[in-house]
């Protein structure tokens, strides 16, 4: 049975080593695994992402309910860290070709209505995530929803990635 998840899904570590996860109290609200998190820096708690500007703590490794997530009752919950060697498989949102992509640096797509997480296909501005390599089962051409296997990007200065060659 496939597991369902909301955006992105943790695969494994670009060193082969176990992964870079802590646990997090969360902002009360509904959450499935593979939600990009931020932290919310007037609580410390954990909460979806909802930009593409945002710094990212990391993804989320289960499904909560509201009740599940209120701080205090279950908490605190698994994060795979958004620490440049945990590696994720993503959805492309918009057409792309994969051979082209890999080595790229690529925003988040965070669809607001239901905070299923994408790659963003348009110009990177922020830059957070970096394009691994792609399923072997893909095909080359260009097209819609390719998956991809990302890292998130690290900035000596911040925590997004900054293009400063500029």
């Amino acid at each position: 049975m496939a597991r369902s998840y909301a955006g992105f899904l943790f695969v494994g570590t670009k060193n082969g080593g176990p992964p870079a996860i802590k646990r997090f109290p969360l902002v009360a609200a509904i959450y499935a695994e593979g939600n990009v998190l931020r932290l919310s820096n007037t609580t410390g708690s954990a909460a979806k992402a909802a930009a593409d500007g945002t710094s990212i703590l990391g993804v989320l490794g289960c499904n909560l309910t509201s009740a599940e997530s209120s701080s205090g009752t279950t908490g605190p919950h698994p994060v795979y860290l958004a620490d440049g060697n945990n590696l994720f498989k993503a959805k492309m949102i918009a057409s792309s070709t994969p051979q082209a992509k890999v080595g790229d640096l690529c925003d988040i797509a965070a669809i607001a209505t239901t905070y299923n997480y994408r790659l963003s296909a348009t110009a990177a501005s922020t830059k957070v995530c970096q394009i691994w390599g792609f399923q072997s089962d893909e095909s080359l051409a260009a097209h819609t929803g390719v998956n991809y296997y990302v890292c998130f990007a690290q900035s000596v200065f911040a925590q997004k990635q900054s293009d400063v060659s500029t």
